[in-house]
């Protein structure tokens, strides 16, 4: 009699890959139209916030992330992730474009 094989060690996934980059793609699309209208929206509450020029960021962020943690909805899930990337990659520009500087029209990068 043959032993069956068992698929325990860490590397394994047994479930189904992730290589369909289509809902990502289609709900960062869609966030990308949307964001206008929720930065506008939510404009009254990320005011009151105390981190001056990363309001919308965080705010939106946070949605992100527990949309993609609480939601059942897999589009939604998928929507908060893309959400949280798309405001993570935001507010790493806005981060470093504060520290590093900005490059000019030439290619130069500006101090300042």
């Amino acid at each position: 009699m043959a032993r069956k094989k068992h698929r325990s060690h860490r590397g394994y996934s047994g479930g189904k890959g992730d290589g369909n980059l289509f809902p990502i793609l289609a709900t960062s699309a869609v966030y990308g139209a949307v964001r206008p209208t929720a930065v506008n929206a939510l404009a009254p509450v990320t005011n009151m916030l105390p981190f001056s020029g990363y309001n919308d960021e965080l705010a939106l962020g946070l949605i992100g992330y527990f949309m993609a943690k609480k939601m059942s909805n897999p589009w939604a899930k998928t929507l908060g992730k893309s959400m949280l990337i798309v405001e993570a990659a935001s507010l790493g520009s806005q981060i470093s474009g504060g520290v590093i500087g900005e490059k000019s029209s030439a290619g130069m990068q500006t101090i300042g």
